[in-house]
């Protein structure tokens, strides 16, 4: 969506009590969103401010609810139309159906991300975009160490599992540790980049 700068550091909550994607920084007085938190920031009033918050919870509420029903209706459909689910017409259909929903509602979250800097991209910008060092301390300050260990946590599980399901010491099953090992990895790494940048 958008970095909002106002007088305070906190995340800016929404109406309804949700956190919303525009957080702010310090620049005096005024208030500023910036593209994806990290482009020039644009000077916007409170009202303006306000209204693209209410707006981005209205349509993403609107998002989430049409992919329920989606995946509703593609489980009765399927049901219906394809009485063995477990056959291989049955799983193209359903991996394919699940595919195209979650295909739509990127494309509609993206849209609805981008709504504030789509409207204020004739206005004048009022600074300097972040720098890439800044854009990514940034982008780690909101990543909590309980997200990379739940992350982690995904990767021991999913191993885990296919060990129980395959006989991994043996063939291509011995590739399924490996993939359970690339989230606990990852998780690492950005906590070792997160906590470097706090001693910093």
């Amino acid at each position: 969506m958008a970095r909002l700068s106002g007088c305070s550091e906190t995340l800016i909550s929404t109406k309804c009590g949700n956190p919303s994607p525009i957080s702010s920084r310090p620049t005096g007085t005024a208030l500023s969103i910036a593209k994806n938190q990290t482009g020039v920031p644009v000077r916007v009033s409170e009202l303006e401010r306000d209204d693209f918050i209410a707006a981005f919870n209205k349509r993403a509420r609107y998002a989430i609810w049409s992919i329920i029903l989606a995946m509703v209706g593609l489980s009765l459909l399927t049901v219906w139309r394809i009485p063995d689910i477990d056959s291989f017409a049955g799983q193209i259909a359903i991996w394919g159906g699940i595919i195209a929903i979650l295909s739509l509602f990127l494309v509609a979250f993206y849209r609805i991300w981008g709504a504030p800097s789509r409207a204020l991209e004739r206005r004048a910008p009022e600074g300097a975009a972040l720098s890439k060092d800044d854009a990514r301390a940034l982008a780690l300050s909101k990543i909590t160490y309980g997200q990379l260990a739940l992350f982690a946590l995904m990767g021991v599980g999913f191993a885990w599992d296919m060990a129980t399901k395959v006989d991994v010491p043996h063939g291509w099953e011995m590739a399924w540790p490996v993939v359970g090992a690339v989230p606990v990895l990852l998780a690492g790494v950005q906590a070792i980049r997160k906590w470097r940048l706090r001693r910093h």
